[in-house]
């Protein structure tokens, strides 16, 4: 039950109340439950995971030596499925999915690939960093973001003077219960608490008015999710600090979920403790689900709005309004497949449709139109070779 404590104050005295910072270190992942004979691996999945998401997606499979070996999550072909098998692809059961690691039969797996049962599996996903709109790609933000925060809150307290002891805890082991923290908090033994996490962001599918932790609107509090509820005073009090200190902050009541804040609040007498957490987009998901979620109909209809584009451009000449007027039935098209998407997986109605993925983004794609007008003809009249109007 290993846990990380990063570097201590250096104005920790060691005789006041101790303030505790949690972020858990693990991140969902994989075990190898067995070889089947085929040479794939069956495996069971270790925290939550959308099983709907999980085919075609990467991983890295460890071996008894300590290598981490490439693998590829497979499922039935489609080719292969039945109408029902069709029908129910979603919400695919993880033991129907296999890691194909390239071995042909078991003992190929066993003997060259030195696979063996118990070793954990990982997502392959590299980390990208965004700089023009200081946004990053990845994976495991639940919760390498608390992690981050958690360090860099420890950084700036370093030599501050305050009336408590900061301590904090990298746990492990919360995407399985929350065990780490077990160990922790009965070693630490704190009088008040927070912890931080990455928590999914919730404005790409819910309705306006329920959006609670939408991105890049500041962390979120939450007063109660499927574990805890957090100490109402503490909670309110952070709440009114924040407000008062002209900071972006969001509050939500969470009907899923659970945090290590669960077993902070039930240890020794009680903790009061509160959960920051920072929104994370497509948190728990990837792969090719992306593209039969609620917003794939956008990603889908992409090349369709791009094709409607190109006969904008093709027929100019004999269409003086062509290549405009292209980009805006491009675009209805995009919207419209999208809406149509939307509706269907997410069981919603065309209004909470048009308003969540359509209306907020048009003043963009008006702007976005206009620029594709002006400075797309004139940047294909100065490129050599290309018939000029």
């Amino acid at each position: 039950m290993a846990r990380a404590i990063p570097p201590k104050r250096t104005a920790n005295s060691g005789n006041k109340p101790v303030f505790m910072l949690d972020a858990h270190s693990d991140e969902v992942g994989f075990m190898v439950h067995s070889i089947r004979p085929n040479g794939t691996l069956r495996f069971v999945a270790l925290g939550g995971w959308n099983v709907g998401s999980l085919a075609s997606s990467k991983v890295l499979v460890r071996n008894s030596e300590g290598k981490y070996l490439p693998g590829v999550i497979a499922a039935k072909p489609v080719h292969f499925m039945s109408a029902s098998e069709k029908a129910s692809a979603g919400a695919a059961d993880i033991s129907s999915l296999s890691i194909d690691i390239g071995a042909v039969s078991a003992k190929d797996a066993a003997e060259n690939f030195k696979i063996r049962i118990g070793e954990p599996v990982v997502p392959d996903v590299t980390l990208e960093y965004d700089e023009e709109h200081d946004l990053m790609f990845g994976k495991a933000f639940d919760c390498r973001i608390g992690c981050a925060a958690l360090i860099e809150t420890l950084r700036r307290l370093r030599d501050e003077k305050l009336d408590v002891d900061v301590v904090g805890v990298l746990s492990s082991q919360e995407e399985v219960g929350e065990r780490g923290m077990k160990v922790a908090v009965n070693h630490i033994k704190p009088q008040i608490a927070i912890c931080f996490e990455g928590c999914p962001a919730d404005d790409t599918f819910t309705e306006p008015y329920a959006v609670q932790t939408a991105f890049k609107k500041g962390p979120m509090l939450r007063f109660m999710d499927k574990s805890i509820i957090c100490n109402p005073r503490y909670q309110r009090y952070a709440l009114d600090l924040a407000e008062k200190q002209g900071l972006a902050i969001q509050s939500s009541v969470r009907e899923g979920g659970g945090n290590n804040g669960a077993m902070v609040s039930t240890a020794l007498d009680g903790i009061p403790v509160i959960v920051v957490g920072v929104p994370v987009l497509a948190n728990f998901s990837g792969g090719i689900d992306k593209f039969v979620g609620p917003t794939g109909g956008f990603l889908i209809s992409f090349p369709i709005m791009a094709y409607i584009i190109g006969l904008g451009v093709e027929h100019r000449d004999a269409f003086k309004g062509a290549f405009p007027v292209a980009v805006v039935v491009g675009t209805v098209v995009n919207y419209i497949v999208g809406v149509i998407l939307f509706v269907i997986v997410a069981h919603s109605t065309v209004s909470v449709a048009v308003s969540a993925c359509v209306l907020p983004f048009i003043p963009t794609a008006i702007i976005k139109a206009v620029l594709a007008c002006v400075l797309g003809l004139n940047i294909r009249k100065r490129i050599p070779g290309v018939k000029k109007a």
